[in-house]
């Protein structure tokens, strides 16, 4: 059986509950978190874009005022109709967004649509008004990958709009900035899987959404009306469950693919699986136990369950609230869930997938590419900023992207604490995390399938010996090991190399570019030199700010800046 009525409720009682009443206690009762069901349009355009039409004061306000929207995202097309989106007009966007924003009534995302012809659009949206428009005719963010490296560590999320005829490699989208892609958009198009009904005229075979979810990308369902008229909220819509009505409350949200899509009408959803809710990926053993709650303003017709892009169940229903539940036991391997809601009178709606993987298997075997190895500590770092780069891992279970975590320690420590860095979606990372000089680490690189497994790349871990030279010099026949403490009081240890005999002068200067402290040195062969300088012992009383270390031979010079403390 597909659903069972709440054995509460009868004929009579139905008449007497009202819509908004069910819509708060399903939002209230949703995972036990006490969550509120929030109605917005993130896809939306004013006259900013050249292809569109409408104020966007105006269109604010039709959202807020007319469509009863609870937050609105104006996305204006980077460049269209060969037009640009100038540098007042990104401006203009921004200014109306804060303006309007108001925490408890009504939420403003500014931000653009990124519009290239080759790689397809991408929705961009900040929660700060102070962001950057990237566009894509500039060379810097001219395909996702560079558009994605440059937001990445913003506080930013991205949707991808309306799949189209165009080369979209969606393989290389390995963020987790990315929240969804829409189902349902412009002119209530629908881009769930190719040819479906009501699907978009220009929609290709491998782009529908479906396809996007089969390629391994975790992304929420979004229902946008993509207006050029400035009317945001007439036409498809997203659903959050969020905490409160503010943006960091929203975002958080969003980022956690807690949301679905309608065609328009209000449709209220609950969707869960073991307890964990839509857009969460979890590993299990256990039989897929199914929950659902629907609560519709009209009659329902149908309700499906899809499992990996097929209908796993469906029964026609003629109702306007269902509380029901499936069990799959039919389940032996990792697989992709979502709700599909269809109401008599042609409306839709879909919940944001859950997936679950079957076991906790380790992504694919990968191996270390650089550094490369040839001396009993791998490698020898003379750089603070290195290159490590491996080959690709695959989930070998879900076929999923995989990141990457570097470790390491210190060799010998009496600190057995091990340092991380974030997660890595790609297969280069530029390492510059600070370590001591002249010492030994540890280093091992793992593959995570964000399910729970994981593997250690081949070699198992690598050695690595610092021996740090000045880097920013050019020279690079003498110059700084350490220079230490810095910031410092009293006396600095100045650390030197030189890979020739030669007379040395080293110098310190002020910010006034005066000479305050000199010392000759001499290498009758190359080697290291270690001394101190003690200026406040040696008829020096410095005041505390910003000094210059100095090593020239006369023709060439490298710099080392330091702190003098009070």
């Amino acid at each position: 059986m597909l659903y069972q009525r709440n054995p509460m409720r009868n004929s009579v009682l139905l008449t007497a509950i009202s819509f908004s009443l069910i819509s708060f206690l399903l939002a209230d009762d949703l995972y036990g978190q006490g969550y509120n069901l929030y109605w917005g349009d993130l896809h939306s355009h004013t006259e900013l874009s050249s292809d569109a039409c409408g104020n966007i004061i105006n269109a604010l306000i039709f959202a807020r005022d007319s469509s009863k929207l609870d937050f609105v995202g104006i996305t204006d097309h980077d460049y269209v109709l060969d037009r640009r989106m100038q540098e007042f007009q990104w401006s203009q966007l921004r200014s109306a967004c804060a303006s309007f924003n108001q925490d408890g009534r009504f939420i403003t995302f500014s931000g653009y649509e990124w519009t290239s012809p080759i790689w397809g659009h991408i929705c961009v949206h900040f929660i700060r008004d102070d962001q950057p428009l990237l566009c894509h005719r500039d060379d810097s963010t001219s395909d996702p990958n560079k558009l994605i490296k440059y937001l990445d560590s913003t506080c930013t999320f991205i949707h991808y709009p309306h799949p189209m005829n165009v080369n979209v490699d969606w393989w290389n989208w390995n963020s987790n900035i990315l929240i969804g892609a829409e189902v349902v958009g412009y002119n209530n198009y629908i881009f769930e899987y190719y040819n479906c009904p009501n699907h978009a005229p220009d929609i290709a075979p491998n782009s529908s959404l479906q396809d996007i979810v089969k390629a391994g990308y975790k992304v929420g369902f979004i229902g946008s009306s993509d207006t050029h008229i400035g009317h945001p909220g007439i036409g498809a819509l997203t659903a959050v469950y969020a905490d409160s009505l503010t943006r960091s409350s929203l975002f958080r949200a969003l980022r956690a693919r807690r949301f679905y899509a309608t065609t328009g009408q209000r449709i209220e959803i609950n969707f869960s699986i073991n307890g964990h809710q839509m857009g969460e990926a979890f590993s299990s053993f256990e039989t897929p136990r199914i929950s659902f709650q629907v609560h519709s303003p009209s009659l329902i017709g149908a309700i499906e369950i899809i499992k990996n892009n097929m209908v796993l169940k469906t029964e026609a229903v003629v109702d306007t609230f269902i509380d029901g539940c499936v069990v799959d036991s039919g389940f032996s391997s990792s697989s992709c869930y979502y709700l599909r809601v269809t109401l008599l009178n042609g409306h839709k709606a879909w919940s944001s997938p859950i997936w679950i993987k079957s076991t906790n298997s380790a992504p694919g075997n990968f191996s270390i590419i650089s550094p490369s190895f040839g001396n009993d500590y791998g490698v020898i770092w003379r750089k603070r900023s290195n290159i490590i780069q491996w080959s690709k891992s695959v989930d070998l279970d879900f076929a999923d992207p995989v990141s990457y975590i570097i470790e390491w320690h210190e060799e010998g420590s009496q600190d057995s604490s091990i340092n991380t860095s974030g997660e890595i979606w790609g297969t280069t990372y530029h390492f510059n995390e600070k370590l001591k000089d002249r010492s030994n680490y540890i280093f091992r690189l793992r593959a995570s399938d964000g399910w729970g497994g994981y593997s250690y790349a081949s070699p198992a871990w690598f050695r690595v010996r610092t021996e740090y030279w000045d880097e920013n010099a050019s020279v690079k026949d003498f110059g700084f090991i350490n220079v230490s403490p810095n910031p410092f009081r009293n006396r600095l240890e100045v650390d030197l190399f030189s890979k020739k005999s030669s007379q040395y002068h080293l110098e310190a200067y002020n910010l006034n570019g005066e000479k305050i402290w000199k010392k000759d040195i001499l290498f009758k062969r190359g080697g290291e030199a270690s001394l101190w300088w003690k200026p406040n012992y040696d008829n020096h009383r410095l005041s505390a700010g910003i000094y210059f270390i100095s090593l020239t031979d006369g023709r060439d010079r490298v710099t080392q800046k330091v702190i003098c403390l009070p």
